[in-house]
């Protein structure tokens, strides 16, 4: 994981949203693992993209 930062859910007291900020690819064996144990832990998981952090010349 390279970061993790959370925000406040709106009118909601001690809740707040997570985004981790992950390297890697979804399909892989090891994302898939960290991936279920983020679903046995979250409400709600939501994935916005997937990256294997290589830079593109």
């Amino acid at each position: 994981m390279k970061v993790l930062r959370s925000r406040t859910v709106k009118d909601k007291a001690w809740k707040y949203y997570c985004y981790p900020k992950i390297e890697g690819n979804e399909n892989f064996a090891n994302s898939q693992n960290m991936l279920n144990k983020l679903k046995a832990r979250c409400n709600t998981l939501k994935i916005s993209g997937s990256h294997t952090g290589e830079k593109k010349l």
